[in-house]
């Protein structure tokens, strides 16, 4: 099963960039900033893909495996109820306090 957190993909979308690890917890996926703070990675859907023989993940062309240091373009997702209506929501288990939106993977 994928573990990704999908939203319905918007051809506008926020530019900040995180620069962290993508690292999975359980049947999540974060991404751990550089400054030690984590986030809940959700992805563009479509246009975002899980590999599970690779541990990856594709979101556009750009692919990045667990584990790896990125640069994730998109935004932190604003709190307040009725705000997303996911395509694949977080999982129970995850940790939601802080979500990352992620719009594009960045070259390094």
């Amino acid at each position: 099963m994928s573990p990704l957190v999908l939203y319905p993909a918007s051809p506008e979308g926020d530019s900040a960039k995180l620069r962290g690890t993508l690292q999975t917890d359980g049947s999540c996926l974060y991404i751990s900033g550089e400054g030690g703070e984590r986030w809940l990675a959700a992805f563009p859907s479509p246009g975002s893909v899980w590999d599970s023989a690779s541990r990856s993940v594709q979101v556009g062309g750009k692919t990045l495996k667990v584990g790896s240091i990125g640069e994730f373009a998109g935004g932190e997702m604003k709190r307040g109820p009725g705000v997303l209506s996911w395509v694949q929501a977080p999982r129970a288990e995850c940790d939601g306090a802080k979500i990352w939106l992620v719009t594009a993977l960045v070259d390094l």
